[in-house]
């Protein structure tokens, strides 16, 4: 069952992301907004770059790959790809 408040309902979907792809070989994860519109990410029911990363972390996959970037930040996906390594690898 899902909890009532939202950064619980958040936790405890992350937690379900991470246990579908433990030790995953791949996985293909949006990462949507950067970490500084995380807000805005959780309104729109999105992951963010650190967010994403996080996921990859705990699950323990091999590769990961972030995709769906908002098109806001087009055409450089370079600040994406940073957070979400940063936040995948822990550096």
């Amino acid at each position: 069952m899902s909890p009532g408040c939202s950064r619980c309902a958040r936790r405890w979907h992350d937690a379900r992301i991470v246990d579908f792809a433990r030790d995953a070989d791949l996985l293909f994860i949006e990462a949507v907004f950067l970490d500084a519109d995380s807000e805005l990410s959780a309104r729109k029911s999105h992951l963010s770059t650190t967010q994403a990363g996080g996921i990859a972390r705990k699950a323990n996959v091999r590769h990961a790959e972030p995709f769906h970037f908002s098109a806001r930040y087009y055409p450089d996906e370079t600040r994406h790809r940073v957070e979400f390594e940063r936040a995948w690898h822990g550096a």
